[in-house]
């Protein structure tokens, strides 16, 4: 992945602390930094996820409608294994998480963690907070964007899909 100079370091740096906890991320490789005439770029390289589905296909495949709700239920225990872990992910979303095929359900696995930071275990209630209203936004919109695109199936009900991950994500903590 591309990013502004410096900035691969840093992912790299959580995602491999990450990977030390034993957190579902996608594993860091490495990172470099490229400059050219016009510009300077850095880069982080990470491990292909075998077999693992970006949240489109899962929502755009008849055959995997079993895995619908598995896909909201993977997306809150991801995000409790964060929290209870110290890891603010600053970005949560679907389009920067991954869902692999485990025995009947889904293991949701976090591939963008260019806005996260990595804190004292548990994460603190604010933070934690925080994160939550950032992951409901943004699944509103991802669903609001591809809906009025007619990306995904009119019969699937995308409204208040961030409050059903945030109560999702209440049950597992408490």
């Amino acid at each position: 992945k591309e990013l502004p100079v410096g900035v691969a370091k840093g992912e790299f740096d959580v995602l491999t602390k990450m990977e030390a906890l034993w957190l579902p991320a996608v594993k860091p490789i490495g990172y470099v930094g490229i400059q050219t005439d016009t510009r300077n770029n850095s880069f982080i390289i990470t491990q292909y996820l075998e077999q693992a589905l970006p949240y489109r296909m899962l929502f755009m495949q008849s055959n995997l409608n079993r895995y619908r709700e598995h896909l909201l239920g993977a997306l809150a225990g991801l995000l409790v294994q964060l929290h209870l872990a110290g890891i603010f992910w600053g970005d949560c979303s679907l389009s920067n998480t991954l869902f692999r095929r485990d025995a009947g359900t889904l293991q949701a696995y976090l591939v963008d963690a260019e806005t996260t930071e990595v804190h004292p275990p548990p994460l603190a209630p604010m933070l934690r907070y925080h994160d939550l209203e950032i992951m409901e936004e943004n699944l509103d919109t991802d669903f609001s964007n591809h809906t009025e695109n007619e990306l995904l199936p009119a019969h699937i009900p995308m409204s208040e899909t961030g409050a059903s991950v945030r109560q999702r994500y209440r049950d597992l903590w408490s």
